[in-house]
């Protein structure tokens, strides 16, 4: 249950070819300060809160929340925003065209129709 204990006796008995073996557990003594103890947390609420890392959301809710990560690089985004972007205005300027277009074909109906009326008189 202490295995970073355990690790650090052992790399201190091997230190200096073995001259530190007899001080390795009074350099990371055997006590209940370091265990591991599952059923409780170490950090409590007003702990994280001092350190700013509490959060009323679960980390699963926090995790279901975020975007996906893009790993696409600064350059990339940055060239298809850039394309998005001149894509989004040569739309607006067809639209534009179109209804200039559109409004030139009326007001020509509107000339023939009134040179037909002319015409018939």
């Amino acid at each position: 249950m202490n295995w970073s204990q355990d690790l650090l006796r052992e790399i201190y008995a091997d230190l200096e070819d073995g001259e530190l073996a007899e001080l390795a557990s009074e350099l990371a003594p055997y006590t209940a300060e370091h265990m591991f103890t599952p059923d409780r947390s170490t950090l409590d609420d007003e702990d994280m809160k001092s350190a700013g890392l509490w959060s009323s959301e679960t980390l699963l809710e926090r995790h279901k929340q975020k975007k996906p990560f893009d790993w696409r690089s600064d350059e990339e985004i940055a060239a298809e925003e850039a394309a998005e972007n001149n894509n989004n205005e040569k739309a607006k300027l067809q639209a534009e065209a179109d209804r200039v277009k559109a409004a030139q074909l009326a007001k020509q109906k509107q000339e023939e129709e009134k040179k037909q009326q002319e015409l018939e008189r």
